[in-house]
């Protein structure tokens, strides 16, 4: 019996081996570690390389309108990012390594189909920004409730579905 393979796409390839050839290279890894921003958006990608944990000088990486399902865990080893844009993919959920973001100011998760956040989401207080609404089978534990109420009573702009408070 044959499995079914997943087809990548040729943006998915490109990708893939440009995440390698900036890995295994050392001169492409020292000019290309240093890179602040990464602009990946509207690519019909499936996956995200666990290299994109090497670009630890990253501030911006923008990766909304994609095919993205989830994400890997060495996303946590970007301490320096500020802003994550992930809207507009179909993530069901986020990796717990997500809490090591400590820096990040803006994050945006709308128009996935996450069902739950890690509970590490507590650890990012730096946030001005946090967008995730259009995740209608979101529900939010009681811990994280009170960390969204704070992030709002501290001027973040945070914007929820309006039931998601009820949910459960």
């Amino acid at each position: 019996m044959r499995h079914a393979k997943h087809e990548h796409t040729q943006n998915e390839i490109a990708m893939m081996e440009f995440f390698y050839r900036l890995t295994s290279n050392k001169k492409m890894q020292v000019m290309f570690t240093n890179i602040e921003e990464l602009h990946l958006q509207f690519n019909q990608l499936t996956i995200l390389p666990n290299e994109i944990g090497n670009f630890t000088q990253l501030k911006m990486l923008l990766l909304y309108r994609n095919e993205l399902q989830c994400l890997p865990k060495e996303i946590g080893q970007l301490m320096n990012l500020e802003s994550l844009v992930l809207s507009d993919n179909k993530l069901t959920e986020l990796p717990h390594e997500i809490g090591n973001l400590v820096n990040l100011k803006s994050l945006k998760l709308y128009n996935n189909r996450l069902k739950k956040l890690p509970d590490e989401i507590v650890y990012l207080t730096n946030l001005v920004d946090f967008i995730i609404d259009e995740n209608s089978n979101l529900i939010l534990t009681e811990i994280q409730k009170r960390f969204i109420e704070k992030l709002m009573h501290n001027g973040c702009n945070v914007v929820v579905d309006k039931d998601l408070f009820i949910r459960f």
